[in-house]
């Protein structure tokens, strides 16, 4: 006698990828760094602060005013200002 099949449960694999920049990314979504457009000290500040491609970053607090916002990048807790993380690239996936 065989057993009804049960459709297995939507995984973390199955869940569609969002591609946007730092700024955008919701307080808490772990992100992954896709691409840094910026130029300058800007550029090799950030990357000098954990800010590298395939880097975890993840919004864990933004100020009342909405500007900046802190982010927990390797182990660091860094606050950027909007326009600064507008110029960070990233990917995450969509709950």
């Amino acid at each position: 006698m065989s057993q009804p099949s049960s459709a297995p449960a939507a995984s973390h694999q199955d869940r569609p990828q969002v591609r946007t920049t730092l700024d955008r990314v919701p307080l808490g979504l772990l992100a992954r760094v896709t691409d840094l457009s910026l130029e300058g000290l800007l550029r090799r500040r950030l990357l000098d602060l954990g800010f590298v491609l395939g880097a975890h970053v993840r919004p864990v607090r933004r100020s009342p005013l909405g500007d900046p916002t802190a982010y927990e990048v390797m182990g660091a807790v860094v606050a950027l200002r909007r326009t600064e993380a507008a110029g960070i690239g990233v990917s995450y996936r969509d709950s």
